[in-house]
């Protein structure tokens, strides 16, 4: 909320045509499917010492590769594909369409994708922590600190 008012104060974002409670849904919807993918890069944590190297170099290449600044039509055909199996692609085109006021019908499908990327995610950082405490354990790595 602080950041939306931030941006229409400093950059002058016209919401009057928004539809404000999808943008919502967007902004909740794209939270939870990014924690799936916090979950498999913040899993590599119990095995490395400097994890947050990785967490960066992945916040860096979400600002590049996900839609942020520029339009992913934009990326190379194989960079496009890697932007689509990535959450937040399609949920930040579901909030800019719902910014501009598209309805539910209109950005169902997209939330319907980013929601089945984010759980894949998701699902795939559970087994790589799963599997990373288990090896941590045998190697004795969680007590590197």
């Amino acid at each position: 909320m602080i950041g939306l008012a931030i941006v229409v104060v400093l950059f002058g974002l016209d919401l009057r045509q928004a539809n404000l409670p999808l943008l919502g849904l967007c902004v909740v919807i794209i939270s939870v499917t990014t924690a799936g993918l916090g979950l498999m890069f913040g899993s590599i944590g119990l095995v490395m010492r400097d994890a947050i190297i990785v967490a960066n170099i992945v916040y860096y290449l979400l600002l590049i590769i996900c839609g942020i600044n520029f339009p992913v039509s934009r990326l190379p055909g194989a960079l496009q594909v890697l932007a689509y199996s990535l959450p937040l692609t399609r949920g930040v085109q579901a909030a800019r369409d719902a910014a501009a006021g598209a309805t539910l019908g209109h950005v169902s499908g997209l939330l319907a994708g980013e929601l089945l990327v984010g759980a894949a995610w998701a699902l795939g950082g559970y087994f790589l922590f799963r599997g990373l405490e288990n090896w941590s354990r045998r190697g004795g790595l969680q007590e590197a600190y």
